[in-house]
């Protein structure tokens, strides 16, 4: 079982003692040559590195980064102006911060703007003048006061993980790169990657009451199998969020 306790998320794999205890290998699995296949794998693991880091960190605001005419359709440009903007907001913060950021395109299929998730309140007028390349519209996600402050982050988490998925499908390939520039589609602020930790089972029930006492007995939100996955390449898996 490999646990996250900042993103309080966790997963059981199983596998049996033919694996000769290489659970990296047997996790991953091997190369598939089909390249739709490839990109399925890709973006799955994209979209919950994504959900992880943002839950761990707290992100709970979302922001979207547009252009004004004449607008900007090449990728390169949007990545290299976006990692200006997000140097220059942290000159402007005075130290790092968590962050994430993913390109898309708009409705038009030409255009590009970005989405990017923030865990701490700034002045909208401050990142519109930071960003200087059009216009800035930022919101807090908000949840119900029975849902708690973590429903926030998991909610801004679920618009981010899906903003990467839409990435994947407006683009060609399936190494991560973004149309045509050879660049990530999404970026994270480094050094705020959340810790797993990694515990071995003889069983599933062993697993679960071992977990549900590190969340403090809470039952998980969500719950998921790979049994419900056609093609899931992996050993047999277990998912929980809370």
């Amino acid at each position: 079982m490999k646990w996250f306790p900042t993103a309080h998320e966790a997963s059981i794999f199983f596998r049996g003692a033919h694996d000769g205890g290489d659970s990296s290998r047997t996790a991953v699995g091997t190369a598939v040559s089909d390249p739709a296949e490839n990109r399925s794998r890709a973006e799955r693991r994209a979209r919950s590195k994504v959900r992880l880091y943002s839950k761990a960190n707290g992100i709970d605001r979302l922001m979207t980064l547009t252009y004004a005419p004449p607008f900007c359709t090449d990728p390169a440009q949007a990545y290299h102006d976006v990692r200006l903007f997000i140097r220059r907001l942290r000159h402007h913060l005075g130290h790092r911060f968590p962050y994430v950021w993913v390109l898309e395109l708009h409705s038009d299929g030409e255009r590009l703007h970005v989405h990017l998730g923030l865990g701490q309140y700034v002045p909208k007028a401050a990142l519109a003048s930071l960003w200087c390349h059009g216009f800035v519209d930022i919101r807090r996600i908000r949840a119900k006061p029975t849902e708690g402050e973590r429903a926030k982050a998991n909610r801004t988490a679920h618009y981010l993980a899906k903003y990467v998925g839409k990435a994947f499908d407006a683009a060609a390939g399936d190494d991560g790169s973004g149309p045509g520039c050879g660049r990530h589609r999404y970026e994270v602020g480094q050094g705020f990657q959340p810790q797993s930790t990694g515990q071995l089972f003889a069983s599933e029930s062993a697993a679960r009451v071992w977990l549900l006492d590190q969340e403090g007995g809470s039952a998980p939100s969500y719950e998921w199998t790979s049994d419900d996955i056609d093609g899931w390449p992996g050993p047999p898996t277990r998912g929980f969020q809370w």
